[in-house]
């Protein structure tokens, strides 16, 4: 038996050019609240600990920076919930909410009876 031939090196196919810079977690969370404001909507904060796989703390603690330096600005929900957005955003967000709101399907009990509905009584 004659040995095997001894294979060539494998090529490594891959990126040719320069790096790409490693983005900072504070950018890609600014990134990431600017986007979805602009699409018209909040960030909750629970959002962004499951998304980045952040605690609590170390969210609010790189968000600091971004509160204080006016980039983001926060509001508090019903419950408690810290939400972002953009700053300057906060008041087309909240009435883009309340207009789609208003375009929802009424509720069974405030919607109009068609002729189902029994005669009324006149005079």
């Amino acid at each position: 038996m004659t040995p095997a031939p001894e294979r060539p090196p494998r090529r490594r196919f891959g990126r040719s050019g320069p790096k790409r810079p490693k983005v900072s977690v504070e950018d890609r969370i600014k990134s990431f609240v600017i986007r979805n404001s602009r699409m018209g909507f909040f960030t909750n904060m629970k959002t962004i600990t499951t998304k980045f796989g952040l605690t609590e703390d170390e969210a609010l603690s790189k968000l600091g920076f971004l509160l204080t330096n006016d980039t983001l600005e926060c509001v508090h929900g019903r419950n408690g919930e810290i939400k972002l957005c953009e700053s300057g955003k906060r008041l087309e967000i909240q009435s883009q909410r309340h207009s789609k709101a208003g375009r929802r399907r009424p509720d069974e009990k405030n919607a109009k009876r068609t002729d189902d509905s029994p005669p009324s009584k006149s005079g």
